[in-house]
C-alpha cells in the first residue's frame, strides 16, 4: 500500500544518515540557488544533476541496493541528458493531447494530480460544466497520462540499466516489458506509487512557523517524494529482468 511505499523509501534513504543530511543539505542549497538566482542555466544544470542521480538511484534499484548510491558526478551528467531527452520526448507527446482534449471541451490544461491537490479548482470546474463534459475530461486525462506514463517509466528504468536512447523510446520493446510484467500488476503498482506520491505532496502544504525547520521538513519530504519515484522505476523493471530470466 501507498503507506508501506513511503516507508521503504524512508528506509532506503536514512540507512546511511550521515549521507542522508549531505543530499538533504545539496537539496536545500540546490532549491535556495534556483530560486534566488531566478537563472535559466542554473535549473537546467539542477535537472541535469537531479535526474541523473534519479536514474542512479533507479540503476541501484535494479542491481538490488538498499541505500541510497553515493554521488558520482560523471555518471549524473550523462544520466542527466539522456533523461532529460526521454522525459521532454514522453512529456510532448502526454502535452499534445491533454491540450487537445482540454481545448475540445473547453477546460484548463490540468493533470490529474492537480485536479485532486488543488480540489477547490476542480470543484469550480464540476458547476461550470455539465457533468458529462466534466467526467469525458477526468476520463480522458486519467488514460492519456497512464498510457503515457506507463511507457515513459519503464523507458528510463531500462535507459538506467545501461539502454540507449533509441532503445528506450521503442514502443514495440517497452510494450512487450510490460505483457512480462502483466498490465494489471504494472497499473496497481504505478497506482500505489502515485498515491504515495499525493500523500506526500500534501503534507508538503502543511507549513512550519520556524521557517529553518519548514524548509528543511518541505526539502525531505521532496526528496522522499523523487526517491519514490525513482524507486518505482527500479522495482519494476526488476520484476520485468527476474522474468525475463525465468521464461
Amino acid at each position: 500500500m501507498p503507506i508501506r511505499i513511503i516507508e521503504d523509501s524512508f528506509k532506503y534513504c536514512i540507512k546511511n544518515k550521515l549521507f542522508f543530511c549531505l543530499i538533504v543539505l545539496l537539496l536545500f542549497i540546490n532549491n535556495y540557488i534556483i530560486i534566488t538566482t531566478k537563472s535559466l542555466l542554473a535549473v537546467i544544470i539542477s535537472l541535469i544533476f537531479v535526474i541523473g542521480y534519479g536514474l542512479q538511484v533507479t540503476q541501484d534499484i535494479i542491481n538490488g541496493g538498499t541505500e541510497l548510491p553515493k554521488l558520482m558526478p560523471k555518471k549524473m551528467v550523462i544520466f542527466g541528458i539522456k533523461g532529460i531527452i526521454v522525459f521532454l520526448f514522453y512529456f510532448t507527446i502526454q502535452g499534445i493531447f491533454l491540450a487537445i482534449v482540454a481545448a475540445f471541451l473547453h477546460f484548463p490544461e490540468l493533470e490529474i494530480e492537480e485536479l485532486i491537490l488543488r480540489y477547490n479548482e476542480t470543484i469550480n470546474l464540476f458547476w461550470s460544466h455539465d457533468p458529462l463534459s466534466f467526467v469525458m475530461f477526468i476520463v480522458f486525462e486519467f488514460i492519456i497520462i497512464y498510457s503515457t506514463s506507463f511507457f515513459m517509466e519503464l523507458s528510463i528504468a531500462k535507459l538506467a540499466d545501461g539502454g540507449n536512447i533509441k532503445n528506450t523510446l521503442n514502443f514495440l520493446k517497452i510494450k512487450r516489458a510490460i505483457d512480462v510484467i502483466g498490465w494489471k500488476d504494472y497499473s496497481w503498482d504505478y497506482t500505489k506509487i502515485i498515491l504515495s506520491v499525493v500523500i506526500l505532496t500534501y503534507l508538503t502544504q502543511y507549513h512550519i512557523s520556524i521557517t529553518i525547520v519548514d524548509s528543511i521538513f518541505s526539502t525531505i519530504l521532496r526528496l522522499l517524494i523523487f526517491i519514490i519515484q525513482f524507486m518505482g522505476m527500479g522495482y519494476v523493471y526488476k520484476v520485468y529482468k527476474e522474468n525475463e530470466l525465468e521464461s
